[in-house]
């Protein structure tokens, strides 16, 4: 807790906080218990106009703790894509995989602040399919794959083929996974050891 307190006033005499200052702060002392404080650092950070470019760590870090990040996530006004997936993103790694699912299902008829669809990403699908594998959803994960690229056009990647396979071999279906990781095409981003 002491260093929590003198990390505390470095910040108070910096000129600007930046992503990473908000970002200790604010799950320093919800880790710590003191969430009225981490709620209190977080109204801060909205008046300081730096939303929109923390708000991504700060629900995943504070989602240890989904029940509140969900409760703040409710009251937003405005929710871009990035706050989607990180309370999508959220529920899976804290255990409720299905909260994950329904709210996929949320954000694909939500309309955004600017009038547009919010259109899941790459990141969205691959947060939904790790859900699935959570909660060994073979049918349901199998169910999002396709139109992630037909109807969304994403294009897959390693992630989303790794989590297809997870959810073939958590099914016993070990030939299958094998099979789905022989037809990933080559990422030429991965090194070849991979």
């Amino acid at each position: 807790m002491e260093n929590l307190q003198a990390a505390h006033q470095l910040c108070d005499v910096m000129t600007k906080r930046n992503v990473t200052s908000w970002n200790i702060l604010i799950s320093g002392y919800s880790k710590c218990g003191n969430l009225g404080c981490s709620l209190k650092l977080f109204k801060e950070m909205v008046k300081s106009g730096s939303f929109e470019e923390v708000i991504l760590q700060w629900l995943v870090c504070l989602l240890s703790v989904v029940d509140i990040a969900q409760r703040v996530f409710d009251r937003m006004e405005i929710r871009n894509l990035v706050c989607w997936n990180a309370m999508i993103f959220g529920h899976c790694i804290h255990g409720k995989p299905e909260a994950r699912l329904k709210l996929f299902t949320t954000v694909v008829d939500q309309t955004g602040a600017d009038g547009k669809s919010i259109s899941p990403d790459e990141i969205t699908f691959i947060s939904v399919l790790c859900a699935c594998v959570r909660a060994e959803l073979l049918t349901e994960g199998r169910s999002y794959f396709n139109p992630m690229i037909d109807l969304y056009k994403i294009k897959s990647n390693f992630a989303h083929y790794w989590c297809l396979a997870n959810l073939y071999s958590g099914s016993g279906l070990i030939k299958k996974a094998e099979k789905i990781l022989r037809k990933m095409p080559k990422d030429e981003k991965l090194p070849s050891e991979s």
